[in-house]
């Protein structure tokens, strides 16, 4: 088990305070996915965007550990 942190959105103070925390990995949302789900399902993300995303997050010093398409209820996620 290793601990993580879900932060929306994803910037670079939160993955400093992760970092600060000891966090490892990260979960992250695609960038520009909204909160909760609709009813259409969107045109799928870019490459580039998903390795943008994983590139802030390996230069701080954390792991990219899961994409989410968008966030699940605190209440499902504990």
């Amino acid at each position: 088990m290793r601990l993580a942190i879900v932060s929306r959105p994803l910037t670079q103070y939160h993955l400093k305070m992760a970092k600060q925390m000891g966090v490892s990995d990260i979960t992250a949302t695609i960038p520009g996915v909204p909160l909760y789900p609709e009813r259409v399902q969107r045109e799928p993300s870019d490459f580039l965007t998903l390795v943008r995303l994983h590139q802030e997050v390996e230069d701080a010093g954390l792991k990219l550990a899961v994409i989410e398409g968008y966030q699940l209820s605190d209440r499902i996620t504990l």
